[in-house]
């Protein structure tokens, strides 16, 4: 009896020993699972880590590319960022059809807006604790340029002139519109679009109603029948808002309609010298002569953007291309002239540039010879000697027929003088404090308390400037029908614009009063339409001011993760 109890005992025993093996051996085998699933996760965390970290990049990458393309420059082909302390490399390319060629497409967009779009590849590459992510996408890359509305402004628009007026094109106002005529006003091929409401009347005199009719595309709008308008149209009880898409067929829009704001693309700054704050510029500005002295990295100025870029730089009476003085200029392509401004009421200087003289004048520059028009399109000029109280200028002369592209920008008033741009057309802009428009007959005999006759004038231009002031109740700024501003007797006569009109600020300079009339003006018949060439990126005008937006079109992800694609997110 006592051996089989010993027998059973071993037994036991050794089945127990057995337990504790296989117990032991399972929990040695969770305890290495437990281990590689940690391992796992870890190294699954690091991957998403450095996936994360390159689509910062490649988001990272595409901001810089808007940036550098918004500043008219060449992205840069490849950079590095660092994020959450890794180290993220990046590249930018040109994405190509089968054919090699750059993908540009051009689109129409909500309410009729053009957008020119160029398609990229970014890639991105980032390295965490051994662990490679990364990322690429293809982005496009939309511009919306500025010039592709009749007018623009960024403040309340008004558009009252006094004889009859066309104006075709698209209509935008991030503010009120106001509007009526003394003759008749035509907006035809019209998009309208104000932001605020639209009265048909008059900002500095409300409740007032222009004798005159204005149509849209065709249909009267009647006076009275604006923003506060409710009333009966066609039998229906409506409000200026139904009434407005039932009348013009959505071609007038207000805020009522859920019109929003547009923000204008970033404009560099056009006065001649902007703060460095901190203090590491290239200028000092020396109060007691009010002039700008070179102290390279030690000054709280820097050359502004079109300062900078510019390839021919005109301040004063001193011609400097590619940087370099030409002392003296050749004959006649610069000149200083005087002449009664009625508008400021001083008798003014302006430094004169002959456009003719400009595009036929060779000059040895840099070592090598070339002639005097900008090779990049871009025009700088302005007088050290322009203020408020003595508003002088810059004014194109003999500009009939350009030698390329062109984009004038002044921080001073700016005078055309005759036909401008009307022998093979091409590309041209002005951006300045105050747009003045003189005729073919003008002679610079103007004097005080005297009003010449003008002649019928053609300009092909591009426009970016603003009035004097804004208006207020009793005091009008002259509205758009005189945002160029013009000097002479121009009754009966035609001011014939092709172009574009955006108002983003007040003039600095020139902020004479409006008055019709006296010696300053009378109103020509106003014959001003957009000019659709200005849609085509070959005829834009050089450093055209734009608004940028990045689209993610595709973007894929690359590492130990699996491969995946994503559209449109």
């Amino acid at each position: 009896m006592k051996g089989k109890l010993k027998e059973e005992r071993g037994a036991v025993f050794v089945l127990t020993m057995v337990m504790v093996v296989l117990a032991s051996g399972l929990l040695a085998a969770m305890f290495e699972n437990m281990q590689a699933d940690t391992r796992n996760s870890t190294r699954k965390m690091r991957r998403i880590f450095a996936l994360s970290c390159s689509e910062s990049g490649v988001a990272h990458a595409a901001a810089v590319l808007r940036s550098y393309r918004a500043n008219f420059m060449t992205p840069p082909a490849y950079g590095s960022i660092t994020i959450n302390g890794v180290r993220v490399n990046w590249s930018i390319e040109n994405a190509e059809d089968g054919d090699g060629n750059p993908i540009l497409v051009t689109t129409t967009g909500s309410d009729g807006f053009r957008f020119i779009s160029k398609l990229y590849k970014i890639k991105a590459v980032a390295s965490y604790e051994g662990i490679i992510g990364r990322s690429e996408a293809y982005i496009s890359l939309d511009a919306m340029p500025i010039f592709q509305f009749v007018i623009f402004y960024d403040y309340d628009l008004e558009v009252l002139p006094g004889p009859t007026m066309h104006l075709v094109g698209r209509v935008h106002t991030n503010g009120d519109l106001f509007t009526g005529c003394g003759g008749n006003l035509w907006y035809d091929d019209a998009t309208i679009r104000a932001v605020g409401k639209a009265w048909r009347d008059r900002k500095d005199k409300p409740g007032h109603v222009s004798g005159g009719g204005v149509k849209i595309n065709g249909t009267p709008w009647p006076p009275t029948h604006d923003s506060d308008w409710t009333g009966h149209y066609e039998g229906e009880e409506m409000d200026f808002a139904e009434y407005a898409l039932a009348r013009w067929d959505g071609a007038l829009k207000t805020g009522a309609h859920g019109v929003s704001r547009i923000e204008p693309p970033e404009i560099g700054s056009i006065q001649p010298y902007v703060p460095n704050p901190n203090g590491d510029g290239d200028y000092t500005y020396n109060p007691s002569t009010g002039k700008y002295v070179y102290t390279p990295g030690t000054g709280d100025y820097d050359k502004s953007y079109y300062h900078e870029n510019a390839d021919v730089v005109i301040i004063d009476n001193k011609l400097y291309v590619e940087g370099v003085l030409i002392d003296p200029p050749p004959s006649g392509v610069i000149v200083e002239k005087t002449f009664f401004d009625g508008r400021e009421e001083k008798y003014v200087k302006t430094t004169d540039i002959d456009i003719e003289k400009l595009k036929d004048t060779s000059v040895t520059v840099n070592g090598h010879t070339r002639t005097l028009w900008p090779q990049n399109g871009l025009i700088y000029a302005y007088r050290t000697d322009a203020k408020v109280t003595q508003p002088n200028g810059i004014r194109l002369v003999n500009g009939k027929e350009l030698g390329g592209k062109l984009t004038v920008v002044t921080p001073d008033p700016l005078f055309i003088w005759g036909d401008f741009n009307t022998v093979n057309k091409k590309g041209a802009a002005v951006i300045c404090d105050a747009i003045n428009l003189l005729s073919n007959a003008w002679d610079d005999s103007k004097r005080n308390n005297t009003l010449p006759t003008a002649s019928n004038t053609t300009y092909n231009v591009a426009i970016m400037s603003g009035p004097a002031y804004e208006t207020e109740e009793g005091r009008y700024n002259g509205g758009f029908e005189n945002f160029p501003r013009f000097h002479e007797r121009w009754s009966g006569r035609t001011a014939k614009i092709r172009g574009s009109f955006i108002g983003t600020w007040y003039s600095q300079v020139a902020k004479g009063k409006w008055i019709c009339g006296s010696d300053n003006y009378t109103p020509p018949k106003r014959n001003w339409n957009f000019d659709p060439d200005l849609l085509d990126p070959d005829f834009m005008p050089p450093f055209t001011p734009q608004a940028y937006e990045v689209r993610t079109i595709a973007w894929w992800r690359t590492g130990k993760l699996p491969y995946s694609i994503f559209v449109n997110e």
